[in-house]
């Protein structure tokens, strides 16, 4: 069989779809045509937005929903421009994704060309990484290089910049190995200290964010374990169902922490995994976290040491940074010490009723087809009102026990 002759822009959606790139979202226009023209013959599915603003935020959402990553296509000046917000979004809610932009036009002794700005200056502050692809053997190595930076670590959005030139190129299609990804390896000396921690928690209170959406079943099996409750972050609701019975449900996390305070206070052990502590995920910074009593598991380094305002101080239980959350969570709730714990928990019955820590304390009024949100922990209550339900909607009346 003959060498395949391919564009650049035929050899970039080869390699998206051998990185496992299924769709790709953005606009056409005069500077990228040719990479839709490719895209349309392929097998990427392709989703046009109104505008690069639009696309950038479903590319965030799909990489939110999915933990696969999707690749941005944009013309450069506004389209990248239109597509800033999008990436600094990206950015903060750590959604990994691959914006292609072409390059502005540049010519030896020509000044002022058409849309000509800056890119990789302009987006630098707000991506992981900054990738230039001006010839058509760079394809591969670069959208490879690339789409593995944005997945690494604490994902986040990669910016690559593509010249006309190797775009519209005509070459035999070079073959690259893709390289495997790295299995991440729960470091054993890490866990062991979590283990005991957790191990000897007798009221457990689990914060989850975006980190794990990625291990949400292990999640649900380590809170059934552990009997804990489980509140989640803005950007991490849906790891847990919120009418499963461990889940204390949005509603009652909500923005403010003057709730969660309570609960936490009455806990022994707060494990936040997958969590930055930012303003909306820390409740306005509200929170008030004792380092004694704080196990911070988080992919990124500097998301670890984050103290919040009024947390009071002491000997630290551990953190643990590793980029595999579904590994660290399979090892944890793995543990013989750890199911050993679970075997000695009740497991929740049918009725609406959270076994493992004696006597209900959730008074609740809701409809009979969904299970109420509820804190397993006893103790002299603290009676909290929600706010005002909607029309029709019951109201709850949630208890929290306090020292």
């Amino acid at each position: 069989m003959s060498p395949s002759i391919r564009s650049g822009a035929e050899l970039a959606c080869d390699v998206l779809q051998q990185l496992g790139v299924a769709h790709v979202f953005g606009l056409p226009g005069t500077q990228n045509v040719s990479i839709y023209e490719a895209l349309r013959r392929s097998t990427l599915r392709t989703v046009v937005a109104t505008h690069e603003l639009s696309a950038t935020m479903m590319a965030n959402g799909y990489y939110r929903s999915s933990g696969r990553l999707a690749a941005l296509v944009t013309i450069p000046g506004p389209g990248f421009t239109w597509a800033l917000t999008g990436l600094a979004e990206a950015s903060l809610d750590s959604a990994a994704l691959l914006h292609l932009v072409g390059e502005p036009p540049r010519a030896p002794g020509t000044c002022f060309q058409l849309q000509a700005i800056d890119q990789p200056a302009i987006a630098r502050p707000l991506v992981k990484a900054v990738h230039r692809i001006g010839r058509f053997d760079e394809i591969g190595p670069v959208l490879a290089a690339a789409h593995a930076q944005a997945l690494a670590g604490e994902p986040g959005p990669v910016l690559v910049q593509i010249a006309r030139v190797a775009l519209e190129a005509r070459a035999v299609a070079p073959s690259f190995p893709t390289a495997a990804a790295d299995t991440p390896v729960t470091d054993a000396v890490a866990l062991e200290p979590v283990i005991r921690a957790v191990a000897a928690a007798r009221r457990c209170v689990i914060l989850a964010g975006q980190g794990c959406h990625g291990a949400a079943d292990l999640l649900v099996r380590l809170a059934e374990r552990l009997s804990a409750a489980v509140v989640t972050t803005t950007s991490g609701r849906g790891a847990v169902a919120e009418d499963h019975p461990m889940s204390l449900g949005f509603e009652l996390a909500g923005t403010g922490a003057g709730t969660l305070n309570a609960l936490i206070a009455t806990s022994d052990l707060v494990l936040a995994i997958g969590c930055k502590f930012s303003h909306n995920g820390s409740r306005g910074f509200g929170l008030h976290l004792q380092a004694d009593k704080l196990i911070h598991i988080d992919a990124a380094p500097e998301v670890l040491h984050q103290r919040l305002h009024g947390g009071r101080g002491g000997e630290g239980l551990p953190e643990a940074q590793g980029e595999d959350r579904a590994g660290f969570l399979k090892d944890l709730g793995g543990h013989p010490l750890v199911r050993r714990k679970g075997r000695r928990a009740v497991r929740a019955p049918r009725r609406p009723k959270l076994a493992g820590h004696g006597r209900r304390v959730i008074a609740y009024s809701q409809p009979a087809r969904r299970l109420p949100p509820r804190c397993p922990f006893t103790g002299p209550a603290l009676s909290i009102s929600l706010p005002a339900a909607p029309a029709g909607a019951a109201r709850d009346l949630v208890k929290v026990p306090v020292p």
